[in-house]
């Protein structure tokens, strides 16, 4: 069952805090009825991680249940299609100490606030009583999460320059590349034993598939002696980075550019309900799925700080001949927490449709996570639940009623979905898209969903 907060709790996140779903054992899905197994990526001493990718949302269904629990049962005859890769990892929480699963817990509630295209996305957790199953937007990292997996030993000792970041980049660089940790142990202290001898090698059989420029980048960060580690420069200059990640290969094309800035125009005709979805839609995105989106937002983020300024966005819209007045409503409508800068969350919600009309199966997705009670609908409950510490019962009411057709205080799925689709429609015939009889017959349709409409005679 998701989480939902009770009057008596307090909120520790915001809305970007809040995207990433926990599941406990008393009641919901099981982690296998909402993905599938696509393979094996290896085991550590604390648990195994595998590949998957979720399994196919019959939207069809979804709003012929009232509980999602019975729709979640029916899940099992879905059929699989491409949806995107993520990595599970199946940890052991019998084998980890009381100190590590606590660490463990806290660097993934810390992951929750991060939002950068640099940090990798937690999609949500299951949590069990010896288990917790752990889903995230990278494929490739090997065990469990932790800062002390990546201190330096000076960090250790209490008395470091910034070339401990080095280390920790190089400690990072060895686990995507070959799955797993330099350093492990099932106690901590057999960890912090390993990172003070810089005992570490590449004995795992994957490195026998890897370039030596990238063992040699690996050697150069995670070195013992401070004096004789990398600097940023230095590394940043290596014959592997140069090699493997061409910074031209990064840019989008100018089709993609003139697509991302058209969203960013119509993001501000989206309610604020839609654009709590469509941040949800791009949380849950792999990152093959927003691989374009990623490089137009690098365009924009010219100090590579992970956010967007407003000195940066107008810089890039400004080209396009836009008046000062609409780039700063622009702006404002995809900053949606106020915060005076872009987050990469935000852009990319403001942006998916770069790519086309969102897939109802990424809707469905949406509104299950939404649906963070598995009721069947999104409640004003869900959406104290989701804003966290930016709620108000004023801005949850206004928010249902965005998308309330009936009046009944809550949103089915059905209303849910017809919310995109009117404004879809709308959207088509602004382009000139539909033609006189598609947009009566749209209307006509309109009339059908209140609960005092027009009943046609016959």
């Amino acid at each position: 069952m998701g989480q939902c907060l009770s009057n008596e709790e307090t909120a520790t996140h915001d809305l970007r805090g809040n995207m990433m779903r926990e599941r406990t054992s008393k009641g919901g899905a099981d982690v296998l009825d909402v993905y599938e197994k696509v393979k094996s990526l290896g085991e550590g001493s604390m648990g195994s991680v595998i590949m998957v990718r979720k399994k196919h949302q019959n939207t069809a269904q979804l709003g012929s249940f009232k509980n999602s629990k019975e729709f979640s049962r029916k899940e099992s005859t879905r059929s699989s299609q491409s949806s995107g890769l993520y990595a599970l990892k199946a940890i052991q929480l019998s084998r980890m100490s009381d100190e590590f699963i606590s660490e463990l817990k806290n660097e993934i509630d810390i992951l929750k606030s991060l939002d950068h295209p640099n940090i990798v996305r937690p999609i949500e957790v299951f949590n069990r009583r010896r288990q917790m199953f752990y889903v995230h937007d990278n494929p490739h990292l090997m065990e469990g999460v932790g800062t002390i997996y990546t201190m330096a030993p000076q960090v250790l000792q209490g008395l470091y320059t910034e070339k401990a970041d080095l280390w920790s980049v190089g400690v990072i660089a060895f686990m995507l590349l070959c799955s797993e940790m330099p350093f492990s142990g099932r106690k901590r202290r057999h960890v912090i034993d390993k990172i003070m001898r810089c005992n570490y090698n590449f004995g795992n059989e994957r490195w026998k598939k890897i370039n030596g420029t990238a063992k040699d980048f690996i050697r150069g960060m995670i070195e013992m002696d401070p004096k004789k580690r990398w600097s940023a420069d230095q590394a940043l200059e290596s014959n592997w980075l140069k090699k493997e990640f061409d910074l031209a290969t990064r840019r989008p094309s100018m089709d993609v550019m003139d697509n991302v800035a058209s969203s960013l125009k119509s993001y501000g005709g989206k309610t604020k309900l839609q654009k709590m979805a469509l941040m949800v839609v791009a949380h849950q995105s792999t990152t093959e799925e927003i691989v374009e989106l990623r490089r137009a937002f690098d365009q924009y983020d010219k100090a590579n700080n992970g956010t967007i300024q407003y000195a940066e966005f107008t810089e890039i819209l400004g080209k396009l001949n836009y008046p000062k007045e609409e780039l700063s409503d622009i702006f404002a409508s995809v900053d949606v927490d106020g915060s005076g800068n872009i987050h990469y969350t935000e852009f990319l919600a403001a942006t998916l449709e770069a790519h086309g009309h969102i897939e109802e199966e990424r809707l469905a997705e949406a509104f299950d996570r939404l649906d963070s009670d598995d009721s069947g609908y999104i409640t004003k409950a869900n959406l104290k639940a989701m804003l966290g510490t930016e709620y108000t019962a004023g801005k949850a009411a206004a928010m249902i009623a965005e998308a309330d057709i009936d009046k009944d205080g809550r949103i089915s799925w059905d209303e849910f979905r017809g919310m995109f689709e009117r404004q879809q429609m709308e959207a088509r015939k602004q382009a000139g898209l539909v033609d006189r009889k598609e947009s009566m017959d749209e209307d006509n349709e309109e009339d059908l969903l209140g609960v005092n409409a027009e009943i046609p005679m016959g």
